[in-house]
């Protein structure tokens, strides 16, 4: 299984918090968020099952800008480094303090100015689920093998690897999958 990358709506912030007594700049966002439905990703949208983060390896992730990693920001390796990563029932939210470097200023000055309001994270899927609506596919993934980075990115549209098109030819292939009709009841009690 290869890399993934998705993008969302998701505002990412700058706040100032008084830590030990000195005045630093926090940056929070979330990468990832639980039973939205994406755009389009070339024929299909995709949800994220609140499950999705049980069994992943959150052990080295770094918080780096528009997915380059050329431009860190922070990074969690192990249980140390500079960025937090929290998963609550919204989704999976990500802190950490500005960077002193010119990497920290470029985000600093974009969020202000309004032009970084998105985030976005990489990953490898370990499992996902896939449902035909009438016309409509819908991909659920269940489980994250593996978080490779949270971004605060410049644009929230989505990016899907060749594995993603793979699964979803295989299941345009097959129209012998089942709906779950769990999902589908869930789906029309809870999601709006």
């Amino acid at each position: 299984m290869e890399k993934e990358i998705r993008s969302f709506e998701s505002n990412c912030a700058i706040e100032e918090r008084e830590i030990e007594g000195v005045n630093k700049k926090i940056v929070t966002g979330y990468a990832a968020v639980f039973n939205k439905e994406s755009r389009d990703l070339g024929g299909f949208t995709e949800i994220l099952s609140p499950e999705c983060f049980d069994n992943c390896d959150l052990s080295d992730v770094a918080a780096i800008f528009n997915h380059d990693p050329n431009l860190v920001l922070a990074r969690k390796f192990n249980d140390s480094g500079t960025l937090a990563l929290q998963i609550d029932e919204r989704g999976l939210k990500y802190t950490f303090e500005l960077p002193n470097h010119y990497v920290g200023g470029l985000l600093m000055e974009s969020i202000k100015r309004g032009d970084v309001m998105h985030s976005s994270f990489a990953f490898v899927c370990e499992s996902d689920k896939w449902e035909k609506f009438g016309e409509k596919i819908l991909r659920t993934i269940t489980s994250i093998r593996k978080l490779y980075d949270v971004s605060p990115v410049l644009s929230p549209a989505y990016y899907s690897t060749s594995v993603t098109m793979r699964s979803f030819d295989d299941f345009k292939q097959s129209s012998e999958k089942p709906l779950n009709t769990i999902y589908t009841r869930y789906r029309l009690e809870h999601v709006k």
